[in-house]
């Protein structure tokens, strides 16, 4: 091809010099020889016009060199007599033709290329579209065919160019075709639609076929496109997955049936019903094998009034349903006349029966009967519907896998009616960046978008984030290879929600340089695949989770005990593989040997009566390594057999949390028993020692030990302990003193736990001589746990017993420590602060004898100092000083009489203080008497001390000034207690105080000193001067705290 174009670019080079030189020649001959002056140049614009032409830009070298040598001609001849500016028009007409010429061709050029290009992109798009692709003239003649068109037809390329469509429909769907062809050419504004036909392939066969019509025209002719996709697997599909669909609810509706434990009877008779319906077939049957292996009519369909329950079958080689027996597997007749390997039943013969097929119910082992379907007309049946007649007769054999099995269809049901119709094909056009340059209408099933919403968007914005990379690599490779590649990924819908699509990608490249210049893809919506690809796996997932029945170990038993049939998590509980279990092995081999008696009790009596042995109970299983593992089961008899389906739920974890809960619990409640001792302020370490060893022997199982404390201050360990002479029975209890050695630790079996400070037992005090004195408990087992309090040891627990210690009885043990500990501290604490009360008791008596007797001594100085002066007003003034400082010091003597020492009995200091006053002031109780009326109150010294100053100062003044010239009277001091307040009346009945008497004014020191107190203790006082004097204060007790 190179070599052809070569030539022809020489071939022309040739003809435009020859016509050039031409020219020249013809110009020198009119100038120089003929001496002309006109020039005939029309000759000129042939070799201008095919240079420009041919060779474009390039070829104006030929109309430049014309002209300039007609300009040069002009100059030299001498004959010419011309004016040079005609030959200067000429040249520029001549150049001016050149590159008209030139421009004109290279647009020819231009929209050949872009025609060629455009060809090319369809071509492209064409070739690669997974559908056929032809274009036709309006009466059906097919004028292009993609190759994936003549595909499906069964032709080869361009074979059916020229050829009617008409020619390759069934004959049914040509006056359809013919019609639409007619309608399109009626309307000239038809808009397209899609339909399926029914094609012949060249080698004659029928197929169905999806066709998407579109019209488009020229100037002058108007052609149809079609779009044509195979759907004969579509079809057979469908019809598939509808029988399918038919026959999985079939057997979802008899698992259910089954499954609620419907009558045998009516199980059966809805199962032939079923088939019949399903199969579209003439009769179903199941026959039942009785004792004598004869056959029993059990329940038909379609036969004669009477045949149920009353026609046999013998057991000679004179049946198909005897055949299937001995055969043990299904039996498919396609023609009852011409079968050969057994005889035709009279029964079958009377209903014209021609085909059938006949499966058995049950294990081979041990067949209920066979389950048979037939038909009067010739039938070949399928695969599909021999399993599901299978899947019938196991519905019947085994209720509890028709669960199973019905559950699985309703699911795989449901998943089916998911899958949707595949939508049209969209074609666009991306550059190297993913921009969308061009985008088919298609685009609005697919997406929900317009083309125009997508065109100058990049596909990437709508393409998932997750599937960037894979999209990105595909191109890459696809760039690299130049070739066709498929991909598929998640792409964003107008909706915001994603769809699955496939799309098949070819690069389309510069013809002359190779360059890319775009993608043209192809993209299917496959997001009903992918649910339907899932719905499978979940499908297929779901019937193994039920096949292995919900995870749970679960095996089928024979009557005579051998294990038939297991799931996978038996193999993990058993530790053996399937193949080595089933048929192999009986389930008491994986019994342990105390339960074997009881559970073959269960097995027979299960078999006379399932009501006769229990459902549910718990026995020990023994794995493929030995380890002894407790099982919960569930046993229950599968209708209509003599086996068992038992599951098996290790429940060795949930038992050992159970004993260690129970275990804590004895542990909580002995902790509870211990700590009312522990808190009770009457409780003595001794009571509490024994409490936490009772305890501890009763947690332990122990029959005797000791709980002993360290005495803090001499580092010896006090114990109350019970010791044996012969076999650990225990003779006597004893408080026993372990004194620590000379480097400080301890003797014999105390030293390894209360040295080290960490619990131990020992199982052998025999093996154990170097740490064992006592030859009276070698016998024994020993237990001995340190009593801690942080690092500090406090104490030890040690018990004895025959059997054996564990690790929970010295968990135990150790707990009980911790609550023993805080005992052992609590003690000490109290021990310590009781010794504190009693120094701070003594001291604070001490203090208040001493300050009784300092006031004594100040009194006393005052009644001397009194002594000296003759003023009487002096010696008033000496005396009540003298009493207020007796008042005081009666308060501290009665503190330190007194076993509180915070709190005054203000009923006996009244009485006390009242009597010292009559003495003080020499008064003669028979003039002046007394009525003295006070509740029992106790009041603190910080209330008490300004109340007897108060009550001082009050009986002193009715003393000195109520009863002038030996009046006589009465004095009453009344306190009581009123809520949270006191109330303190002072009254006599003397003269009283003149009427215009103002208390708060008053100049008089008493008084001053009564109102000063009363402020003192927050009181208020009242003065009542109508019957004598009466003094009425309320006050509440202080509260020194308060008063910060």
């Amino acid at each position: 091809m190179k070599n052809s174009g070569s030539n022809a670019s020489m071939y022309k080079i040739i003809l435009v010099l020859f016509l050039t030189i031409l020219s020249l020649i013809l110009t020198y001959y009119y100038h120089f020889v003929l001496g002309k002056t006109v020039i005939f140049t029309h000759l000129f614009y042939i070799p201008i016009i095919l240079a420009t032409l041919w060779f474009k830009k390039k070829g104006m070298i030929v109309p430049i060199f014309l002209s300039v040598f007609l300009i040069f001609s002009h100059f030299v001849s001498s004959q010419v007599s011309e004016p040079l500016t005609d030959d200067f028009i000429r040249a520029f007409m001549l150049i001016m033709v050149g590159i008209v010429v030139s421009l004109l061709s290279e647009r020819i050029d231009e929209r050949e290329r872009l025609l060629k290009t455009s060809e090319e992109k369809f071509r492209s798009v064409s070739n690669s579209a997974l559908d056929g692709i032809a274009t036709l003239t309006l009466d059906g003649k097919i004028i292009y065919s993609n190759k994936s068109f003549n595909k499906t037809f069964g032709y080869a390329n361009k074979e059916l160019d020229g050829i009617n469509i008409l020619d390759i429909i069934f004959s049914e769907d040509k006056n359809i075709l013919k019609k639409r062809l007619k309608d399109i050419r009626k309307d000239s504004q038809f808009k397209g639609y899609k339909t399926e036909f029914y094609g012949i392939k060249k080698e004659g066969t029928r197929f169905p076929f999806e066709v998407s019509v579109s019209e488009w025209h020229t100037t002058n002719d108007r052609f149809v496109t079609t779009i044509v996709r195979d759907i004969t697997e579509r079809k057979i599909a469908e019809k598939s997955l509808k029988n399918h669909a038919i026959q999985q609810v079939t057997i979802a509706d008899i698992s259910q049936m089954a499954l609620i434990e419907i009558d045998l009877d009516q199980l059966m008779n809805q199962i032939v019903k079923k088939i019949v319906n399903t199969l579209k077939v003439d009769y179903c049957k199941i026959l039942e094998i009785l004792p004598d292996q004869s056959l029993l009519l059990r329940a038909g369909e379609g036969w004669e009034n009477g045949t149920v329950g009353n026609i046999k079958i013998s057991s000679g080689r004179e049946s198909q349903a005897v055949y299937t027996l001995q055969s043990k597997e299904p039996v498919i007749v396609a023609d009852l006349s011409e079968e050969t390997r057994f005889n035709n039943p009279k029964f079958l013969f009377d209903h014209d029966v021609v085909s059938g097929v006949s499966v058995i119910i049950g294990s081979q082992k041990d067949p209920f009967g066979v389950l048979g379907v037939h038909t009067k007309i010739k039938r070949e049946f399928d695969g599909e519907e021999l399993n599901f007649i299978q899947a019938m007769a196991n519905v019947l054999a085994a209720a509890i896998e028709r669960k199973a099995v019905e559950e699985k269809l309703k699911s795989s049901e449901k998943r089916y009616r998911l899958i949707a119709e595949h939508a049209t094909d969209m074609i666009s056009r991306q550059n190297l960046k993913g921009d969308y340059l061009f985008v088919s209408p298609a685009c609005k099933q697919i997406l929900g978008y317009e083309p125009e919403e997508l065109v100058d968007h990049n596909s990437f914005e709508f393409i998932h984030s997750h599937d960037w990379g894979l999209v990105k690599s595909t191109l890459n490779d696809l760039i690299e290879k130049q070739d066709i590649i498929t991909v598929i990924y998640r792409i964003r819908k107008k909706k915001g929600n994603y769809t699955w699509i496939e799309s098949t990608a070819q690069t389309v490249r510069d013809p002359n340089t190779g360059a890319f210049n775009e993608l043209i893809v192809t993209s299917r919506d496959i997001n009903e695949r992918k649910k339907a690809e899932k719905a499978l796996k979940e499908s297929e997932a779901y019937y193994r989770t039920i096949f292995e029945n919900t995870g749970t170990a679960t095996i089928i038993v024979e009557e005579d005990m051998t294990v038939s049939l297991v799931n996978t998590e038996f193999e993990k509980l058993y530790g053996f593989k399937r193949s080595e279990i089933e048929g192999k092995k009986k389930w008491t081999e994986f019994v342990v040997d105390n339960y074997l008696d009881t559970m073959q009790k269960y097995h027979e009596r299960r078999r006379i009566d399932p009501d006769y042995a229990p459902r549910n109970y718990e026995f020990q299983f023994i794995d493929r390594e030995g380890e002894i593992k407790d099982i919960l089961t569930t046993v229950a008899l599968i209708p209509g057999t003599k086996k068992s389906l038992v599951s098996l739920s290790d429940i060795t974890e949930r038992k050992k949390s159970t004993i260690a809960l129970e275990r804590e619990l004895k542990i909580e409640k002995a902790l509870e028993r211990i700590y009312e001792p522990l808190i009770s302020p009457n409780s003595s370490i001794e009571d509490i020692s024994d409490s936490v060893l009772d305890e501890a022997e009763r947690l332990t199982e122990s029959l005797f030990g000791y709980a002993a404390v360290i005495d803090s201050v001499t580092g010896e360990m006090i114990n109350y302990s019970i010791f044996s002479s012969d076999n650990c029975l225990p003779v006597e209890k004893l408080k026993m003193e372990f004194i620590e050695n000379l480097e400080g630790g301890y003797p014999g079996l105390l030293s390894k736990s209360l040295d080290s400070k960490q619990a131990f037992y020992i199982n052998d005090l025999n093996e154990n001589l170097e740490i064992c004195e006592l030859n009276d408990i070698k016998e024994c087992k020993f237990l001995s746990a340190p009593v801690m309090l942080g690092n500090e040891l406090v104490g030890q627990i040690s018990l004895f017993k025959l059997k054996d210690f564990t690790e929970n009885d010295l968990t135990a043990v150790q707990r009980l420590c911790e609550f023993y500990a805080l005992a052992i501290q609590r003690m000490h604490a109290e021990e310590k602060i009781k010794l504190s009360l009693r120094d701070k008791e003594l001291l604070l008596r001490e203090i208040h004898h001493r300050v009784k007797n300092n006031l004594q001594i100040v009194t006393s100085l005052l009644n001397l100092q009194s002594k000296q002066i003759d003023d009487e007003e002096a010696i008033d003034v000496f005396k009540e000083s003298q009493n207020r400082v007796k008042s005081m010091a009666i308060i501290h003597e009665q503190l330190y009489q007194s076993t509180d020492l915070a709190h005054i009995n203000f009923e006996m200091y009244i009485n006390k203080l009242v009597s010292y006053l009559f003495h003080s002031y020499n008064v003669n109780r028979r003039i002046i008497k007394t009525e003295i009326l006070a509740d029992s109150v106790s009041l603190n010294i910080d209330t008490a001390m300004p109340l007897s100053l108060i009550v001082n100062e009050l009986v002193s003044n009715s003393l000195k000034y109520a009863f002038p010239n030996g009046k006589e009277g009465k004095i009453k001091v009344e306190l009581r207690k009123e809520d949270k307040m006191f109330r303190l009346v002072v009254a006599d009945d003397g003269i009283g105080l003149p009427e215009d008497f103002e208390f708060e004014d008053t100049e008089t020191l008493g008084l001053q000193l009564i109102n000063s107190l009363t402020m003192q203790i927050d009181g208020e006082i009242e003065v009542d001067l109508s019957r004598g004097t009466k003094f009425k204060i309320k006050f509440r007790e202080l509260k020194y705290k308060n008063r910060i």
